[in-house]
């Protein structure tokens, strides 16, 4: 499970307006259990220290020392027992610069796959919110379907229905999330990455690769927002303020 996953995420608009941009990608899948050893395989990466490369658990949804105890706490809270693994999906910091407009956490009990949470953080607000998807045992994919609940984009209104597909993570993961207003769809998000070996050389290749990811990341998001405003997509405000 633990590696470096590579490819591409597309963002796709289709009403009011249609706007379309795409991306190359990378994350990380960590094991919660081994982050230090995880970021000792290479000198320009650090576990809760500046570098290059640095994870930090306080950048996630961390309420005490510990990122895993958290996680399980979230999942108790959610009548989930008994998780004995977690790994996280994420961009960790680069260049001192962490953003990630969602991470995800597959939790495990013996080695199947119990649940999904989509820690999502919005910009420009900089709010957190998870989701938490409930595995239906030995699905090799499976959608979810809810109603959104946390603001993201002022060029997505509130009365939103979403269906979000994973893969359980292999050599590829693919995640797509479809967007529905009043049964019209409207916005579909999917992230294809392939799996690469963990070693000091890939961890290093991610800033040959793909420098900046933080910066490529809001930099597109900000520039296609622009071009939503440009061609008056309608603008939302943040309900809450």
């Amino acid at each position: 499970m633990e590696g470096i996953y590579s490819g591409k995420v597309t963002h796709e608009r289709f009403m009011p307006t249609h706007n379309f941009f795409s991306y190359n990608y990378s994350m990380i899948m960590i094991d919660l259990d081994k982050m230090q050893s995880f970021f000792n395989k290479s000198i320009l990466w650090s576990y809760e220290k500046i570098n290059f490369g640095s994870f930090y658990q306080k950048d996630y949804f961390k309420k005490t020392n510990t990122l895993k105890k958290d996680v399980l706490r979230f999942l108790r809270k959610n009548e989930i027992e008994g998780i004995d693994k977690v790994y996280l999906l994420t961009t960790p910091r680069i260049l001192g610069l962490c953003y990630n407009p969602v991470s995800f956490y597959f939790c495990y009990q013996e080695g199947e796959l119990q649940a999904v949470i989509s820690d999502i953080n919005n910009t420009p607000w900089n709010q957190k919110f998870a989701y938490l998807h409930k595995w239906q045992t030995n699905s090799t994919m499976q959608t979810f379907e809810f109603n959104k609940e946390f603001h993201i984009s002022p060029f997505m209104p509130m009365n939103i229905f979403y269906k979000w597909s994973f893969n359980k993570p292999t050599d590829m993961i693919i995640i797509t999330m479809n967007n529905y207003e009043n049964g019209n769809h409207l916005f579909n998000a999917t992230m294809k990455l392939k799996k690469k070996a963990l070693s000091s050389r890939s961890l290093n290749k991610i800033f040959i690769a793909i420098p900046l990811i933080p910066i490529q990341t809001l930099t597109k998001i900000y520039w296609n927002a622009l071009k939503l405003w440009v061609k008056k997509t309608p603008f939302y405000k943040h309900p809450k303020k």
